[in-house]
């Protein structure tokens, strides 16, 4: 059980030259300014919210509870359009995250600004925010990247806290780097057939994608994720972590060179059905700022 501590005092202010170079974030689409405190939930698609949270070590659920603007010397790098803020939040629960962390907390927060320089309201506002350890810190959170601060709803807390179920079954569907290679078997009778594509993978869990053409009948289409490829696997469901997986990875378009036969026809057929999965899982529907 993750366990939050009693919170420190804050000490030391240089400590914001050390956090002074991270990345800057936002909570809102790319060059958009939020109004009354960040609210963004129309702007978050499935996609963003299951890039985010994989790509964060820390899962906070936390309240703003005190804002404190920064000097430009500890701004260097920020947008001209985003202030540097520092949040103190009061930490509502740790969604995910190991080594504890205090009940306050604090992290750095590259804010919107209106056209007349100030940001939106944020003190008081409740937020899940997805970032990383600071080295030796438990009342530091360094924010993984753009779009790393979210504010609150009963519907994004459960997307958040699903993906992180599903990042940590056993077997889960690990990140796909490339397709190492794609074959087509034709069948006895004119018109059957298989397609399979095999993929590479971040740790190398086995992976491969089959697509089964049988005559008068549409065309099937599934994924395995182990050694045996089972015949009877439907085709994957596109709001879960493989359907995120295929989306965000696959390339649109089937690389010849992956392709293992010199038969134009069997080409063909394996091109032809490569764009049928990619026009089924559909496109990766990231819509915040990614940097």
């Amino acid at each position: 059980m993750l366990i939050i501590y009693k919170p420190l005092i804050f000490k030391y202010l240089i400590l914001f030259f050390a956090l002074s170079i991270l990345p800057s974030t936002t909570f809102a689409q790319h060059n958009q300014t939020p109004k009354n405190g960040a609210n963004i939930q129309s702007s978050i698609s499935y996609d963003d919210i299951m890039s985010i949270t994989l790509e964060s070590e820390l899962v906070v659920d936390v309240i703003a509870k005190k804002i404190k603007n920064l000097p430009a010397s500890q701004s260097i790098g920020v947008r001209p359009d985003r202030k540097r803020i520092l949040i103190i939040g009061e930490v509502q629960s740790l969604i995910r995250g190991k080594n504890g962390l205090n009940s306050e907390v604090r992290f750095l927060f590259d804010a919107p600004i209106d056209s007349r320089g100030k940001i939106p309201k944020l003190k008081k506002i409740r937020f899940i925010a997805f970032g990383r350890h600071v080295t030796g810190r438990s009342d530091f959170i360094r924010l993984t990247r753009t779009a790393s601060m979210m504010r609150y709803s009963d519907r994004l807390n459960d997307r958040v806290r699903s993906s992180i179920r599903e990042a940590n079954a056993a077997k889960a569907p690990q990140k796909i780097t490339s397709i190492s290679s794609a074959f087509h078997s034709p069948g006895t009778i004119i018109d059957e057939g298989e397609s399979q594509i095999f993929l590479e993978t971040e740790f190398g869990q086995p992976m491969a994608i089959s697509v089964i053409s049988k005559r008068d009948q549409n065309r099937r289409w599934s994924v395995s994720t182990s050694e045996v490829i089972d015949i009877n696997a439907t085709e994957p469901v596109r709001f879960s972590l493989l359907g995120f997986r295929l989306a965000c990875s696959l390339p649109r378009t089937l690389n010849p060179s992956t392709i293992e036969s010199s038969n134009q026809k069997d080409r063909a057929k394996l091109l032809s059905d490569y764009k049928l999965v990619i026009d089924s899982i559909g496109p990766c529907e990231r819509k915040l700022a990614w940097q």
